[in-house]
């Protein structure tokens, strides 16, 4: 299969496919994740449940670092 073997890490290859891959991937995963943290936000302001408003702080919780990470990889590609 092709391109099977790429991984996230590939961009250290120096290959243009394989930092073009890592770029694409980065930029889309971004907006997805932020839309788990907005998704979140509006269950820490609308839901009662503590059950529900914890697992939204989990999330928030998880999603901010990746974002972060992924934005900091696009500044260094």
């Amino acid at each position: 299969m092709p391109g099977g073997g790429k991984t996230a890490g590939s961009a250290s290859t120096g290959t243009a496919t394989g930092v073009d891959a890592d770029v694409d991937f980065a930029q889309m995963m971004i907006p997805h994740h932020e839309q788990a943290v907005e998704m979140a936000d509006l269950a820490l302001e609308r839901e009662t449940s503590p059950e529900v408003k914890e697992l939204a702080e989990q999330i928030k919780g998880a999603q901010d670092p990746e974002i972060e990470q992924m934005t900091a990889w696009l500044t260094a590609w």
